[in-house]
């Protein structure tokens, strides 16, 4: 299967809106959006809600992992 690079996809800004947002898509599916985020002070990758459940499992699969090690050392 091959894959196409990601595409970054600059959106019309909101009125008043201060930052850029750009749709991430792949293989014509949307993935997500790459969007200011005031918590982290900086842009930040959010998923559609289709994949959002998927990364935060994977996300808290490694953390479990890292804990795991961790208590071993």
């Amino acid at each position: 299967m091959i894959t196409e690079a990601l595409k970054f996809t600059k959106k019309s800004k909101k009125k008043g809106a201060k930052t850029e947002v750009y749709d991430v898509i792949r293989n014509k599916t949307l993935l997500g959006q790459v969007k200011w985020s005031s918590r982290v002070m900086g842009y930040a990758f959010t998923p559609t809600k289709d994949c959002e459940k998927e990364v935060k499992d994977f996300i808290k699969d490694l953390m479990a992992e890292r804990r795991k090690n961790k208590k071993k050392k």
